[in-house]
């Protein structure tokens, strides 16, 4: 008889110990709605305060954007953020490299895949003629359209779209790429459209001097390929072209002022979709 209150005695402190083992080994982590993070790893705290860093990994980074353009007594700033916490961090991009990176800006591979839009203005005496072009180009395929205005007013359209040297030229906006007129021609790229409006400043860039209330670099009666522009002004974002505007006056003329402006866009991502393709 005295050998049961012993026996249960045993129970009893085996239930603890058992339960105690689970409780230290199938701990539930309830994790918070936020991540913390340090320089190199993000993870979520258990807020039941069990030390635990859970789901720890490491920041993926993003490509940056730079936040502060340099400038010739100060340093630029690219700003990187973790594409899953959100943690921000930044590095210096130094005022010296700026030749390498105007190059590689203006380097030609920079535009296999680009968007754009070149506007084209010619104003005398209170009238203005436009021309905007559109641009889409994924390396040898470019597809081009052009709108034609006067003070205004739409007097034209056409459209050109490119595959190597496969050339079809549009003349309506309705036309289908089966319906219009098909001939050869050189291959083409917004490289070579930026370089026939005299708009490739590459090679130019002890000639332009950053002006940090525009956030531009501007230079002025620039002669390029035997034309003077009065006024050129070019924004960068990294090494990529956001826009370009040059002013100039016609050759012959004193009164006839000529604007081109080019606007880049969608680096790396452009399809180009000529009409047929848009009906699909």
């Amino acid at each position: 008889m005295k050998k049961i209150p012993i026996i249960s005695s045993l129970i009893v402190i085996l239930g603890i110990v058992i339960y105690v083992i689970i409780d230290l080994n199938v701990h539930t982590h309830d994790k918070a709605k936020t991540y913390s993070y340090d320089e190199e790893y993000h993870w979520y705290e258990c807020k039941l305060d069990c030390g635990e860093k859970v789901d720890k990994a490491k920041h993926r980074w993003d490509k940056g954007t730079v936040t502060k353009e340099p400038t010739v007594s100060s340093d630029g700033v690219r700003t990187f953020q973790c594409e899953d916490c959100g943690k921000i961090k930044r590095a210096v991009e130094l005022f010296a490299n700026q030749d390498k990176r105007w190059e590689s800006a203006f380097d030609g591979n920079n535009f296999l895949n680009v968007s754009a839009v070149l506007t084209e203005t010619y104003k005398q005496e209170g009238s203005e003629f436009k021309r905007e072009f559109s641009i889409w180009a994924n390396g040898s395929t470019v597809y081009i359209t052009i709108v034609e205005y006067e003070d205004g007013v739409e007097k034209g359209y056409t459209a050109k779209y490119q595959e190597g040297n496969y050339l079809w030229n549009f003349t309506s906006r309705d036309q289908k790429i089966e319906n219009a007129q098909m001939s050869s021609a050189e291959p083409t790229s917004a490289a070579n459209i930026l370089k026939d409006e005299g708009l490739n400043f590459g090679d130019k860039y002890s000639s332009f001097i950053y002006n940090e209330s525009n956030n531009c670099y501007e230079a002025s009666n620039l002669l390029i390929n035997g034309r003077g522009l009065t006024q050129v002004s070019v924004k960068l974002s990294g090494d990529k072209i956001m826009e370009i505007t040059a002013v100039d006056i016609v050759p012959g003329s004193n009164d006839v002022e000529h604007t081109v402006t080019i606007t880049f866009s969608d680096y790396g991502k452009t399809t180009p979709n000529p009409p047929s393709v848009n009906d699909k």
